[in-house]
């Protein structure tokens, strides 16, 4: 049986069709992350990942790069308000240690992404060792649950209660 649609409807159906494509294209294509409206692109992450490769150990991928940069977007200003920051130079020593100990050549120079990284792993040191480091994980903690962060499912999805990114559940594959 055919039913007839009038063309009102059938132009209203095309509105709302093309207001769903649209609402899909809400995060900029080439977009890995965005995490309290800092946006990283997926050619920034890469790079930052073949900068990385020689010093992060086997079997890790780009994944651990988005994971690192959302925790130190999150935990940078937490630290900040107790006084705990990583200075530049602080950066240079540990990459250029991180790579004296691999025994690659070191880039000339360090992407945003890549020194945030090295970065973030000064501070969760400068954490640990502050006798403030309870309290100061404990304020990272609410700031996970309140941050505004998505994340590419290519490379996982954000776990509000960890801060970190976990593999993204996809139902179409199928786990054995």
């Amino acid at each position: 049986m055919n039913k007839i649609v009038s063309k009102p409807l059938r132009a209203l159906a095309a509105i709302a069709v093309s207001g769903l494509l649209l609402a899909g294209c809400a995060t900029p294509p080439n977009t890995a992350a965005t995490v309290n409206g800092t946006r990283y692109t997926e050619t920034a992450i890469a790079d930052a990942w073949e900068e990385l490769k020689p010093i992060v150990a086997a079997g890790a991928s780009a994944d651990v790069v988005v994971s690192t940069i959302v925790q130190r977007d999150l935990l940078a200003p937490v630290a900040e308000q107790f006084d705990i920051s990583v200075s530049q130079e602080e950066i240079d020593e540990l990459a250029a240690t991180a790579w004296a100990q691999s025994g690659a050549e070191a880039p000339d120079e360090l992407s945003p992404v890549a020194a945030g990284v090295l970065e973030f792993l000064t501070l969760v040191n400068k954490v640990n060792a502050s006798p403030l480091g309870a309290e100061i994980v404990e304020q990272f903690s609410l700031a996970v649950t309140t941050a505004d962060v998505k994340v590419n499912p290519r490379f996982g999805q954000f776990d509000a209660t960890t801060g970190s990114i976990v593999p993204a559940e996809l139902p179409w594959i199928v786990q054995q």
